[in-house]
């Protein structure tokens, strides 16, 4: 017995998901969008961190940013202080 798996086009992903984290772009390929986080809130969170040693999972929890997110900026600061955490562009 074979199983006929029916797979849905794009605009039926688009309207029964809702999911704002995906697009297409111009050749209709899913990508994820990358979210910037600001130096003052990457700041914020280190300082939490650090002066008022909360734990990396309590800050994710409250923020609502991954606990690898912040043990990258925790280690790009001890390394590179104020400048490991300032945003490229």
């Amino acid at each position: 017995m074979q199983y006929k798996i029916k797979r849905k086009n794009k605009k039926e992903i688009a309207e029964s998901e809702a999911n704002p984290i995906y697009w297409t772009n111009k050749w209709g390929v899913f990508m994820s969008r990358r979210t910037k986080y600001s130096y003052e809130l990457r700041k914020e969170i280190l300082r939490q961190y650090f002066e008022e040693q909360r734990s990396i999972t309590s800050l994710s929890k409250e923020y609502g940013i991954s606990e690898g997110n912040i043990s990258k900026w925790r280690d790009m600061y001890l390394c590179n202080g104020d400048k490991g955490i300032k945003p490229i562009n």
